[in-house]
């Protein structure tokens, strides 16, 4: 439960940072929107690893920031 309520709040401060899209600079916009997004879908994996019972792997779950 704690990955998937840790994915919830990174949604949450993707779309925070994307309006403010004008604001900042828009690499930072729509760059960190994305990271957070793409953590957010790594903290649900997770989960849902965990759920499964199975160990959640941290590589995978940043993989998508990283790449």
């Amino acid at each position: 439960m704690k990955d998937w309520g840790i994915g919830c709040l990174l949604i949450a401060v993707a779309a925070l940072i994307r309006s403010t899209l004008g604001r900042l600079p828009q690499w930072l916009a729509i760059d960190g929107a994305n990271s957070a997004l793409a953590l957010a879908f790594g903290c649900f994996r997770a989960g849902a690893q965990r759920f499964g019972r199975r160990r959640p792997h941290l590589p995978i779950r940043l993989a998508g920031v990283l790449a």
